[in-house]
C-alpha cells in the first residue's frame, strides 16, 4: 500500500465514526421472566428505531462466556457524531433506564471487511448526504 493509499483509507475511516458498545446486564436480570416481557419489547422497539435512523449498524447477544471475567451479554456497533452523542443514545435504552443494563463503549476504526461500505453508506444516509444505502430494501426507513 502506498502512502497515498494509506492516507485515503484514514480519510474514509474518519468519515465513519463508529463505536463498539459492550452491554453488561445486572447479575439478577432474567431475560425470559414473564414480568420482563414489556421491557424487552421496549428495548427491541428502541433498537429498531435506531436501525431505521441508521444509528445502529449491528447488534446482537453474545454466546456463552468463555470465562467468569467475560461478563458482556451483547455487542452493538453504533454510528454517532461523537462520544457524547453516543452516551445520550445509550442512556435512552429502556434496559438502561430500568437499571438492568450498562454499556462500555469505545471508538472503533473499521479498517477492513465487507461491513465498511455498508457502515459508510448508513452514516452518510443518516447525515442526509447523497450516498444512499445500496439495497432498495433499505432505501427508505421501514414504517
Amino acid at each position: 500500500m502506498t502512502d497515498e493509499d494509506e492516507a485515503a483509507v484514514w480519510r474514509r475511516n474518519a468519515e465513519v465514526p463508529l463505536y463498539v458498545c459492550a452491554a453488561h446486564n445486572a447479575a439478577d436480570f432474567v431475560w425470559d421472566a414473564p414480568e420482563r416481557r414489556p421491557l424487552l419489547l421496549d428495548h427491541v422497539s428502541w433498537c429498531q428505531d435506531l436501525e431505521r435512523s441508521r444509528v445502529l449498524v449491528a447488534s446482537g447477544p453474545l454466546g456463552p462466556a468463555a470465562s467468569p471475567e467475560d461478563r458482556a451479554h451483547a455487542l452493538t456497533i453504533m454510528a454517532a457524531a461523537d462520544e457524547e452523542e453516543l452516551r445520550d443514545v445509550l442512556r435512552q435504552d429502556p434496559l438502561v433506564r430500568a437499571g438492568v443494563r450498562r454499556y462500555a463503549s469505545r471508538p472503533w476504526l473499521l479498517n477492513q471487511g465487507t461491513a465498511r461500505e455498508a457502515a459508510a453508506r448508513a452514516v452518510a444516509w443518516a447525515k442526509g448526504n447523497a450516498l444512499a444505502p445500496s439495497s432498495s430494501r433499505n432505501a427508505e426507513p421501514r414504517r
